[in-house]
């Protein structure tokens, strides 16, 4: 840990020293940014889960936040354990998870755990089901720390749960001069301690403990036409694997401690835009089961770097170029070491032939194992037909990489294993009424070649490309909002739509993709009072090659309700919530029960000075 404590100090020196410069700082808004900021006034279905929710459910995680307002997949053992998500039917290894601009897919895995991340007072979540991102097959989920608020601000939250949970989140927002920053700590200490039924018995989990401590550290320099972005996140959450429904304990742990740490730079001249990024990530991924004689410690370092140019011409057209590299060294005790370079090329060109019609164009490619992957191009138009209604055509190829596991893991993995190819067509619209009503449609079709999907047989699972996948679905996202004298409310609701399957006349689904999904949400406000009913359905989903077997459909309601109280600058929020209204027994994982109906309480202070 000598070397985590001693990067953590450099980049607090670091922008500590920008403090030093003590420059006046001027705000210029230049004719790029205008451009861009209205080319972006034409997207559709790019969902952005609002602020104001974020902080109404801070002492939730990253992971109930998503279930609570997405219709997105969710695997997870439990409360604080281990989440990964899917869009749109796909696998969390076709989910790009991106924090801060930076990749975060961990390259022995290709997917990413979003319990390693967490939210503090000024963090954004964009998701795009429709990501034209290199990798991003299924889509992508972006993590922003926003620091364009001025205020000095400290924000804290304790709660505690009937699962004997704890969590304790923590964040400041200050002032140095022209300095922005932010720091977070969150602590959480689970036990997830409850009841499940085998057959007619019931058996107490006393064993699925976890504990977590994330710090972060953020700040921003804005003189003139540059702006200095650092990001620090630090973590170690050790957590110990629940035993499934027809075991009676496990000793299975993972321990997975790492520093992310990461700047931007970004320099503005008239109609011309560069963006410099680069980042260092350590990450720890020990795994023991002593039971099963399994036992892996991993060390990955991973160093990436980008450059990003923006050129406007004549006001309406806009030239992007991105040059990225991400270079990947693991240290393991499974296959020895192993290092890889990706150098990632795109080239994109928008423009507003109208002020009704949007055209993007783009490529983009990558070299790997020696080799560029050929070109993907993509397309995208975009058509207002009024200010309350758009309609939207997406359609393109991308790629996506296989991990190190899928190559190298000791007489499972596969070598020679082909990278994933896609092409999809997209059809969207957008209607918006008076800034009360929102909806948006979209229906697509993908067809993913050489998909990479570790299959179980008798027991053992192992990596397979499977020659053709085809996914065709709906999405619909709906909100509606109304006031009546003190009393605000908002309606929303999600819904996906998604089938796919191994061949173009095959009805076997791919496993771990329900066909059917929704959320619910109704959210009403009254003077210092807040209450939220969150219902979301997950369809049945397969979990065999075969289709032979499979987890049940649940349906499950949570019910939030809290008081703020105001004393001068003061802001305090009293939370109760219960989990599973209907006490539901249901599965994500396989023979792995969630818990039933279980309580929270927690209080949320915050000043502004």
């Amino acid at each position: 840990m000598k070397y985590i404590i001693y990067i953590v100090l450099i980049n607090l020196s670091n922008s500590y020293c920008l403090f030093a410069l003590n420059l006046q700082d001027t705000i210029i808004i230049p004719q790029v940014t205008i451009t861009e900021k209205k080319h972006e006034n034409f997207q559709i279905d790019l969902k952005l889960v609002d602020s104001v929710f974020i902080s109404n459910n801070l002492n939730s995680s990253l992971s109930e936040i998503l279930l609570k307002s997405t219709s997105l997949y969710s695997r997870t053992y439990g409360p604080g354990l281990i989440a990964s998500y899917g869009i749109r039917g796909s696998n969390s290894a076709e989910t790009l998870v991106r924090w801060n601009g930076f990749t975060v897919n961990n390259i022995m895995l290709a997917s990413s755990d979003i319990s390693l991340f967490s939210l503090s007072s000024n963090s954004k979540i964009n998701i795009d089901k429709n990501s034209f991102l290199p990798g991003g097959i299924g889509g992508s989920i972006s993590i922003e720390d926003d620091l364009s608020n001025d205020k000095n601000k400290i924000s804290s939250s304790i709660s505690y749960s009937s699962l004997n949970n704890l969590n304790f989140n923590n964040s400041f927002d200050f002032l140095l001069g022209n300095l922005k920053n932010s720091v977070s700590v969150i602590l959480e200490n689970n036990q997830n301690e409850f009841y499940f039924n085998r057959g007619e018995s019931k058996i107490k989990i006393t064993n699925s403990k976890g504990t977590k401590l994330i710090f972060k550290h953020n700040a921003l320099y804005h003189k003139n036409n540059s702006t200095f972005k650092i990001f620090t996140l630090l973590n170690k959450i050790n957590r110990q694997i629940p035993p499934s429904r027809y075991e009676s304990s496990s000793d299975a742990s993972q321990l997975d401690e790492g520093l992310k740490s990461g700047i931007h730079y970004s320099l503005i001249r008239n109609n011309l835009v560069l963006k410099l990024k680069a980042g260092y990530f350590i990450d720890r991924l020990k795994y023991q089961y002593p039971l099963k004689n399994i036992y892996s410690d991993s060390y990955i370092y991973t160093f990436q770097s980008g450059i990003n140019f923006y050129w406007n011409i004549f006001g309406k057209w806009l030239l992007k170029f991105d040059f990225n590299n991400e270079n990947s060294r693991v240290n393991t005790d499974i296959y020895g070491k192993k290092q890889e370079n990706r150098i990632y090329f795109s080239g994109l060109v928008s423009s507003t032939i109208t002020d009704k019609l949007l055209i993007k164009s783009g490529v983009r490619s990558v070299y790997y194992n020696s080799e560029f992957i050929p070109l993907s191009p993509y397309l995208q138009l975009n058509y207002k037909l009024n200010t309350g209604f758009k309609i939207g055509l997406n359609a393109g190829k991308n790629f996506r990489l296989p991990g190190l596991n899928d190559k190298y893991w000791p007489d499972l993995g596969v070598s020679d294993l082909k990278y994933e190819s896609s092409s999809f067509i997209d059809i969207n619209s957008g209607v918006n009424i008076r800034d009360r009503l929102r909806l948006s449609t979209s229906v697509y079709y993908k067809k993913t070649k050489d998909m990479i999907i570790w299959i179980p047989n008798q027991g053992i699972w192992r990596p397979e490309n499977i020659d053709k996948v085809f996914s065709r679905g709906i999405d619909l996202d709906l909100s509606y909002n109304f006031k009546y004298n003190k009393l605000n409310s908002e309606f929303i609701f999600s819904y996906s739509y998604n089938k796919n399957t191994r061949g173009k006349q095959s009805n076997l689904n791919i496993i771990y993709s329900p066909n059917n999904i929704f959320v619910s949400n109704q959210r009403f406000m009254y003077n210092s009072w807040y209450l939220s009913l969150t219902q979301r359905y997950t369809d049945k989903v397969f979990v065999t090659y075969d289709n032979s077997e499979s987890i049940l459909p649940y349906f499950i309601m949570d019910v939030r309700l809290s008081r703020d109280i105001k004393i001068k600058k003061n802001k305090f929020n009293y939370i109760i919530e219960i989990y599973n209204v209907f006490n539901k027994d249901y599965e994500t994982i396989k023979n792995y029960p969630m818990p039933g109906r279980y309580f929270s309480t927690g209080l949320k202070y915050i000043v502004n000075y």
